[in-house]
């Protein structure tokens, strides 16, 4: 449907949360596949571990957006989830990519 748009604003919003979740988790023939070919497509990534929607592995996160990356994406990615152990703790896996959690204050 983008294609057949084809207008520069038109573009996917892509859940690889959801994605995740029907190709049974990360790692996947099927998400690595769907990540290549509609990553030059793509406005909008979202991002979330797919067990309990909590935060992604690491390790998973930084091979999605590899290739994200790969296949021209250039936006931003945003995270819908619900951090195990607080925000501080759920947002640790993105320190490699120079996002500091915020600390929190003590109740």
């Amino acid at each position: 449907m983008v294609d057949a748009v084809g207008h520069p604003a038109c573009g996917l919003q892509f859940d690889l949360y959801h994605l995740q979740k029907a190709a049974a988790r990360w790692p996947s023939e099927a998400v690595r596949c769907a990540i290549r070919t509609y990553a030059p497509r793509a406005a909008h990534v979202q991002i979330a571990g797919p067990e309990g929607r909590h935060e992604p592995d690491a390790a998973a996160a930084a091979a999605m957006l590899a290739l994200l990356e790969e296949g021209g994406y250039r936006g931003h990615v945003g995270c819908e989830y619900n951090p195990a152990g607080g925000t501080s703790r759920g947002l640790a896996w993105a320190a490699a990519y120079g996002i500091e959690a915020p600390r929190e204050e003590p109740a």
